[in-house]
């Protein structure tokens, strides 16, 4: 039997066409750093790009089927997932938390949204105990981490029909409405990127005034010496 012939199909030749093929404009490039954390957000707004253009394209549609949405739910939660994990990078970059190893090895195979907006929560709060459109932000951040809590704990729902132990990854006749969870979840990660783009600016303008102000009080010390002299940095703070 010709499975191919059955199938219909053309032969196709084979070739490893993922690497090194940049004759066109659909080539991209991976993104590569130093410090691979600092990639969090550009993953995040890939998948919350991807998310949005496909739910787009189902909406457009007359019907769609309902394992073309499968898809959409989980790239709009991944996408939630990433950016969760480059607030708590951002947040403890701005509180000079320097021993990030912690850090990688809480979030490196932590899928539990849940637990990830809490962190968040509490850092971001502690940090900024007086904005209050930042509080209702986190609220509705954390209110929407446990709604995924209650389906999705171990981001297998939608993702595969069956969970690691073998069961099914969720209730059967779970219905979501599309056009409301992806509206949601656009203007959710919007504010998240949002926040996580005034913690880097209000990072570097701190990184800033701590670098001049050592070249004025103690240029003989240097910048990097300097954020491991906890003193110093409690000088500047109260200052």
């Amino acid at each position: 039997m010709n499975v191919g012939k059955l199938a219909g199909q053309a032969q196709i030749p084979y070739a490893m066409a993922f690497y090194n093929e940049t004759f066109d404009h659909s080539a991209f490039s991976f993104f590569a750093s130093s410090d691979p954390k600092t990639a969090f957000d550009a993953f995040a707004t890939g998948y919350r790009r991807a998310a949005e253009n496909l739910t787009d394209s189902l909406l457009r549609k007359p019907r769609f089927s309902d394992y073309e949405a499968y898809p959409a739910v989980f790239l709009f939660r991944h996408a939630f997932e990433l950016s969760l994990k480059h607030a708590i990078y951002q947040a403890a970059d701005y509180a000079r938390y320097t021993d990030t190893s912690r850090i990688n090895g809480r979030l490196r195979k932590d899928h539990n949204l849940l637990r990830l907006a809490t962190i968040v929560n509490e850092s971001l709060r502690r940090l900024f105990p007086e904005d209050l459109w930042l509080q209702k932000l986190l609220s509705r951040l954390t209110s929407t981490a446990r709604d995924f809590d209650d389906i999705d704990p171990s981001s297998f729902v939608y993702r595969y029909p069956v969970e690691p132990k073998g069961r099914a990854s969720t209730d059967s006749g779970q219905t979501i409405n599309l056009r409301l969870f992806a509206n949601h979840m656009s203007a959710l990660l919007e504010e998240i990127d949002s926040v996580n783009f005034a913690l880097n600016a209000m990072t570097d303008v701190d990184r800033d005034a701590f670098t001049e102000w050592f070249r004025n009080e103690i240029d003989y010390v240097s910048y990097s010496e300097a954020l491991y002299i906890p003193k110093l940095a409690a000088r500047l703070t109260s200052g």
